[in-house]
Formats: C-alpha cells, structure tokens, sequence
C-alpha cells in the first residue's frame, strides 16, 4: 500500500487528488488508490508489474514489480483499474474474520 501511495503522490501535480478507499467482499478486501496525474503511459501500461517499467525521471521500476510480489504471496492481485483522470489501481487480498 505505501508504494502505491507514494506513487500515486508523485505523479499527481500539486492541487491534485490521491484517493484511498478500502472496501470488503465476503472472501476479499480491495484496496484502491486513485489520482489525478497524468496516468499511465500505453509505452509502459503492459509491463506496469514487471521490473524496472518506470517513466518517471530516477524511478527504478521496481516498487510496483515488489507490490505485485508481495501481494500475490499472499493470495492476492494488482491491476490497473479504468478511470477517467489520472491511474487507478487495485489490490485484492483474501480476507477472512478474525
């Protein structure tokens, strides 16, 4: 979540939005993490995950390829959600009740 998050501020102009919103499923919690930059460049959109994908200038490419590493031992998944401004992405980790 902290490298969506911080991606997400760095590519959202100063007075634009980052959003953050967690909903629950019966098996499954979404967490989504919208902004109001520029949104993802086609050049890289189909190689988002992977490593060293980046278009910002001293970025790696490497947060997002984590995410996604991390996420799907858990069980879950990361994708790229439509939107109408800027990117939206989206996580889905198992959920069950303490």
């Amino acid at each position: 979540m902290d490298n969506l998050i911080i991606n997400a501020l760095q590519h959202t102009p100063t007075g634009g939005e980052v959003k953050i919103s967690v909903t629950r499923g019966n098996d499954t919690l979404r967490m989504t993490v919208s902004d109001t930059g520029n949104g993802i460049p086609e050049t890289i959109r189909d190689n988002l995950f992977e490593p060293f994908a980046s278009d910002r200038a001293g970025g790696t490419g490497l947060g997002l390829a984590m995410a996604r590493e991390i996420i799907e031992a858990h069980g879950g998944s990361i994708r790229v959600a439509p939107c109408a401004k800027g990117a939206t992405l989206e996580m889905d980790l198992p959920w069950r009740a303490s």
